[in-house]
């Protein structure tokens, strides 16, 4: 009995010793550039149970599968190198966790790998498979953060995962992402919120969107994007009255920031195209009489803002293209009624009408051009108003 012990004793120390040296030849094979060498040896060495033990074996596998990836011998063969040989690490540092100072910088370089990889599918437009790496890092970063092999959260890394899931459409993967950059994370990236916003209100979650708005217009107070997300709310809700006080309460408090005077600009030309929706339907004489007065002022009060905001930055294009659009739609909608008319007498009275805010609009949209000659609606608005005015030189510099 005792010569059969020995005997298995003999038989797994030599099988031990020999998955030892076949992890001693991977990681010779390596040294030496060898890696399709080397991933034979350690893939044998890990397919036995004995060497499956070895937490040596394990990170060789690691190496050997990241240099797959970074030498990029045989990565077109085995595309799943970099996710194996992060499984490899893990269970190689769970078999020896007091050896984190030699896993750590592994792991770490592992995780920039897997980083790079996705940016570049992200850059190619390959959103699906730029997920898949993208998402595996930030995981990976978690992880090391959990097991002290790291200290700070990569909220680059989990922001573009997002936006590679978004643009995947697939968005129940991308809001765990945001969610996490903003709420745990407080991230000082504008991209998450206003994406984020969006998708709540496609889900129908209209609170959440406007709680995340509110949220976004507290840390980021001169972007003009969640400012008017918060307007559209108080206008769809009916407080109309609360968005103008909001904003004019701001500007109290910085009378000279040109971004408040853009954003009461557009809460009153939005009130007026409220307003004119509600004249449509609306059949009582003196209602309509009262809607329309209603709209005038509010049409006059949005110039007055976009003005003011011109008047402190002469160079903001946002504004000078709000006003030019604005005025210019006045026209487009006067010419509609226009063409409608019967009545040549009447037609004949509104044209100097019409072509007063032609006049009016050009300028500001000419300027916006100026500052953002790449812009298709500002083309595509002064192509329509030069035709219109028979300003023909002007219609052929612009762009096709």
């Amino acid at each position: 009995m005792r010569k059969l012990l020995f005997f298995i004793l003999s038989i797994v120390s030599i099988n031990l010793f020999a998955q030892k040296a076949k992890v001693n030849s991977a990681k010779y094979a390596l040294e030496t550039g060898d890696v399709k060498g080397a991933k034979k040896l350690i893939d044998e060495a890990i397919a036995n149970p004995e060497g499956a033990l070895m937490a040596k074996a394990w990170m060789t596998k690691g190496d050997v599968y990241t240099a797959i990836y970074t030498t990029q011998v045989l990565f077109t063969t085995f595309p799943t190198a970099l996710f194996d040989a992060e499984e490899a690490y893990k269970k190689g540092h769970d078999l020896e966790e007091k050896k984190k100072d030699e896993y750590s910088p592994k792991l770490t370089d592992l995780s920039g790998f897997l980083r790079t990889e996705g940016a570049n599918l992200f850059d190619k437009k390959m959103h699906d498979e730029a997920f898949k790496y993208l998402a595996e890092s930030s995981n990976l970063n978690k992880w090391m953060m959990e097991k002290g092999l790291a200290k700070d959260f990569d909220t680059i890394v989990a922001i573009y995962a997002g936006h590679a899931a978004y643009y995947a459409k697939k968005p129940n993967l991308a809001i765990p992402f945001y969610e996490e950059v903003i709420y745990k994370y407080n991230t000082d990236d504008e991209s998450p919120y206003s994406i984020l916003i969006d998708l709540y209100n496609d889900m129908g979650a209209k609170d959440k969107s406007f709680e995340l708005t509110q949220k976004a217009r507290t840390k980021f107070p001169n972007n003009k994007e969640f400012a008017i997300a918060e307007i559209n709310h108080y206008l769809e809700t009916g407080e109309t009255d609360n968005v103008i006080s909001k904003i004019k309460s701001s500007i109290e408090l910085d009378p000279n920031n040109h971004t408040f005077y853009f954003v009461l600009g557009s809460a009153y030309d939005n009130i007026k195209k409220s307003l004119d929706e509600k004249i449509k339907s609306e059949t009582d004489v003196s209602k309509a009489t009262d809607l329309k007065k209603a709209s005038e002022n509010n049409y006059t009060l949005a110039k007055e803002a976009y003005k003011k905001a011109i008047s402190i930055k002469p160079d903001y294009n946002d504004a000078y293209f709000n006003m030019g659009a604005m005025v210019y739609n006045e026209a487009i909608i006067l010419n509609k009624k226009m063409n409608d008319e019967k009545n040549m007498k009447l037609y004949n009275a509104m044209i100097p009408q019409r072509d007063a805010l032609y006049q009016e609009a050009l300028p500001y949209l000419e300027k916006s051009y100026e500052l953002n000659p790449n812009d298709r609606a500002t083309i595509q608005a002064l192509k329509e108003m030069y035709a219109r005015m028979g300003m023909d030189e002007k219609y052929e510099k612009m762009p096709k």
